[in-house]
């Protein structure tokens, strides 16, 4: 990866993107990132499942980098500028928990 992907990575991470934690301490949290279709994970507490977001959010902008895909504003900054929110993606269910956990 060069230089200047590894810096918009950084800038990237740094923007306000809505991070969601759902669970509980006896089957674990899943951490997501609203903006970021697919981008999520999980960890034992939810400070493990942000520390685990923050790697999933760098390795899913890497990917988009990689591939010129387009990468969403922070819903934050779409919403100032005024331009309509795209539905936010559905979260895991418990059920789909169970099948087994999901780590990027």
């Amino acid at each position: 990866m060069s230089d200047e992907a590894e810096f918009e990575i950084v800038r990237l991470l740094d923007l306000p993107y809505h991070r969601v934690v759902r669970g509980s301490p006896a089957e674990g949290y899943v951490a997501s990132v609203a903006e970021l279709p697919g981008c999520l994970t999980d960890g034992d507490t939810p400070v493990e499942a942000l520390e685990n977001l923050q790697e999933a959010m760098a390795a899913w902008f890497e990917s988009h980098l990689l591939h010129g895909d387009p990468i969403p504003a922070p819903a934050a900054a779409l919403a100032v500028a005024g331009s309509a929110l795209t539905p936010r993606p559905p979260l895991p269910t418990p059920a789909s928990r169970a099948r087994g956990r999901l780590r990027l």
